[in-house]
């Protein structure tokens, strides 16, 4: 326990022992609750499903960021590669030159899709 002796000298140091040589003597909010206590299972339990279930809506909020960030990247790249292949190539295989951006948007978008279907990420994980 640490707590601010202001009765003694030097008023504003940490002491770190229990006014009494009992713990329990102590004043009930400096006690940590005790795990093995009828119920405090119970509770534990609870906040444990509290953190995970935060955790879980965290990873998922992160992952939906760096998706979209990818699915950025992967647009400009693929919008730039298809302007550097000019007119005629974009007409052999049946893209307006004007149409670029929504056709990159709509194989993203399947992309995704069939990423979804499968039930997982459009990318493999680096691990």
């Amino acid at each position: 326990m640490k707590a601010p002796a202001s009765n003694a000298p030097g008023a504003g140091d940490l002491v770190t022992a229990f006014a009494t040589s009992d713990a329990v003597a102590g004043p009930p909010g400096d006690i940590a609750p005790d795990r093995d206590s009828a119920g405090a299972g119970d509770s534990f339990r609870e906040v444990g499903r509290d953190v995970d279930a935060a955790l879980v809506r965290m990873e998922r909020a992160i992952a939906g960021v760096v998706q979209g960030l990818r699915d950025r990247l992967a647009r400009r790249r693929a919008v730039s590669e298809l302007r550097r292949l000019g007119r005629s190539r974009l007409a052999d295989i049946g893209i307006a030159p004007d149409d670029i951006e929504r056709v990159v948007d709509a194989l993203i978008a399947a992309r995704r899709a069939r990423a979804a279907t499968r039930g997982r990420s459009p990318r493999p994980r680096a691990g």
